[in-house]
């Protein structure tokens, strides 16, 4: 019943929030200050832009074969509105399953504020094709079960690659999915046939990264991740030695990686702290997997919180509370990051961005790792 319960709340709550900020005109964006001009503008260039000859336009963002397979079957005849509010309702429909699963109370309100935050409201309000990524990853995390047989795990491969061939973040869950596949394939011919189908996948991801290579975010205020720390100190830098630094594209998914292993290390290293990994569930989630390959690479435009978020949300345990710390910094991780609330202050310019930033980094960390002291032989009383 609980779990009819929780689809239910946040299926009504969020279709009810949506009609509201539709006919009020987005009031908590245009008080963040990220309102578009129109709404559903992201969807709509989209669909102008894969129609525009045979080639897809310069400014172009996403898949080639997306693009093709887009003008092939004519999607941009649909009614832009029609399309987005499809999208929409299928988008609040995953939220709402993924809600029906949380393990808390407590987790299924913070999925439903983490709903109706700035950057996914802003997620909704311009219809953005990534709304199509989470859907079609949510639809692969919910074939993905340990024990599900082949074909469904065949399926969930199938929808990963889709979604890869839109943008190519969910590449690593890609990978994530074929390696759990893998090892419930008998045949030497099938193993074959799905790694040339992943490489190929691969592959057309790589071109399209390389086509749209700069598409790293130079806009640090409408992003987040790890590469985001090189433009707060590229910032300090001018702001109090006036010192300028332009930081360049290629060193964004470097400093990623780079700084991923750092932590790694540390953690590993630290003295007196036993480390394990405590959210092995969320590291096999298509979901959470594609929101930290963004994460790290620096690939992290607002409205892909999301994918972080709303899972981290999902696994909080019952024996968290309002004022608990994951989900603290949950709420200051969905409501700082993305947006300042028209709040400017000099020396933490952008102002509360930089809250959001760390709360996020914490919250990776606490969700992602368990870290408790070591108990020594010892210490250990004797009976």
């Amino acid at each position: 019943m609980k779990n009819k319960t929780y689809f239910a709340f946040t299926f009504i709550f969020l279709n009810i929030n949506y009609l509201l900020n539709f006919f009020l005109n987005w009031p908590l964006l245009s008080v963040s200050g990220i309102k578009g001009a129109s709404n559903y503008s992201d969807l709509s260039t989209t669909l102008e832009q894969v129609n525009c000859g045979q080639k897809t336009c310069a400014n172009y963002i996403y898949g080639e074969l997306f693009a093709r397979v887009a003008r092939s079957l004519e999607i941009y005849e649909i009614p832009i509105n029609l399309l987005a509010n499809v999208l929409i309702l299928l988008f609040i429909m995953s939220v709402a399953l993924i809600s029906s699963s949380a393990i808390s109370k407590y987790g299924l309100l913070a999925i439903n504020l983490i709903a109706i935050s700035p950057a996914t409201l802003l997620l909704i309000e311009r219809a953005n094709i990534d709304i199509l990524i989470f859907i079609l990853c949510f639809l692969a995390t919910f074939l993905f079960r340990d024990k599900l047989k082949t074909l469904a795990l065949a399926l969930a491969l199938a929808l990963l690659a889709m979604a890869t061939l839109i943008k190519f973040y969910p590449i690593l869950a890609l990978w994530n999915q074929f390696e759990s596949m893998r090892k419930n394939m008998k045949s030497k011919l099938a193993t074959l046939s799905v790694v040339a189908f992943v490489l190929s996948i691969s592959y057309l991801a790589f071109l399209d990264v390389m086509r749209v290579s700069s598409n790293f975010p130079a806009n640090w205020n409408a992003s987040f991740g790890l590469p985001i720390v090189m433009l707060w100190i590229s910032f300090g830098l001018k702001e109090i030695v006036n010192v300028t630094w332009e930081v360049e594209d290629v060193l964004f998914p470097i400093f990623g990686i780079a700084t991923s292993l750092l932590v790694w290390g540390i953690l590993k290293k630290v003295s007196r702290v036993g480390l394990s990994l405590s959210g092995k569930s969320l590291l096999r989630n298509p979901l959470f997997i594609a929101g930290l390959t963004c994460y790290v690479f620096g690939v992290s435009f607002d409205y892909r919180l999301v994918f972080l978020l709303i899972p981290c949300a999902q696994v909080l345990s019952g024996r968290e509370s309002m004022l608990g710390r994951k989900f603290l910094l949950l709420m200051i991780a969905s409501y700082c990051t993305t947006t300042n609330f028209g709040i400017d202050i000099r020396f933490l310019f952008p102002g509360l961005q930089i809250l959001g930033d760390v709360a996020l980094f914490l919250l990776l960390i606490l969700t992602i790792f368990e870290i408790k002291p070591r108990v020594h032989k010892a210490a250990v009383s004797r009976e």
